[in-house]
């Protein structure tokens, strides 16, 4: 899965620190968000990747394997 936003897009620095908790660009942000859905992710052996640049919209994709319950 793909998404893409209409941000300002992300530093080559702080795109390696993405998921680290309490890191925020935001005022009155927690930084637990991203971190939180890195975890969630990981829990189903899925992988987060993000694609962005300065001034630039940021595409995150999101692969999380399909599991066959028969």
């Amino acid at each position: 899965m793909y998404i893409i936003d209409n941000g300002v897009g992300f530093t080559p620095e702080q795109l390696k620190r993405l998921g680290e908790p309490f890191l925020t660009t935001k005022t009155n942000g927690t930084g637990l968000g991203i971190s939180l859905s890195h975890e969630i992710i990981k829990g189903h052996n899925g992988t987060i990747e993000y694609f962005s640049e300065p001034n630039q919209e940021t595409t995150v994709e999101i692969s999380i394997p399909l599991i066959d319950k028969q």
